[in-house]
């Protein structure tokens, strides 16, 4: 696996701040920035395509994070300071492991499929604030919820404070 070590805010860092930061950027790209234990191991159960893992070079990462370095396939890593780590990092002790994932294709078609004879489906118009539209996804995967249906002009579904907020349900309903 190629790893690239970052120590500036060169042009690859750029590009991961724009991920956390900038809703267009994010679609253009077709990949968003996720951090967080529970995130990453859903992500990775559900089988999501992860495109980068990004960590720091100056500590001693976690078995798990190690782990997660050797068995998940991406198409480069990247390997930063505490300091670039730190000013990605939307928690207070930062990350030790963070992922560059791929979007989901929209594809209703494949949605429908999925569901089951009798479905239950729930529909949010226009959400307007992310840590709502998490919660929403969050609780609607715990009440069995099949798929999660956004109308109108919303949040981003793919903002760093929604992803959080879902507490990994993100990655099991299909929205």
């Amino acid at each position: 696996m190629k790893t690239q070590k970052i120590t500036t805010k060169n042009a690859d860092f750029q590009r991961f701040e724009v991920l956390l930061t900038n809703r267009n950027k994010r679609y253009r790209y077709g990949a968003f920035l996720v951090e967080g234990v529970r995130s990453l191991n859903k992500a990775r159960a559900e089988g999501w395509v992860f495109e980068s893992f990004l960590y720091s070079f100056e500590g001693r990462l976690s078995d798990w994070a190690r782990e997660m370095l050797a068995n998940v396939p991406t198409e480069i890593n990247y390997a930063l300071t505490d300091a670039l780590m730190a000013e990605l990092s939307g928690k207070e002790d930062t990350s030790e492991l963070m992922a560059i994932l791929k979007m989901r294709e929209d594809d209703a078609d494949a949605i429908v499929a999925s569901l089951s004879d009798n479905p239950v489906i729930a529909l949010f118009d226009r959400p307007s604030n992310r840590g709502n539209l998490g919660t929403i996804i969050r609780s609607a995967d715990a009440l069995g919820v099949e798929a999660l249906i956004i109308t109108g002009h919303a949040v981003d579904l793919y903002d760093p404070e929604v992803v959080i907020s879902t507490m990994g349900s993100f990655f099991n309903l299909p929205v």
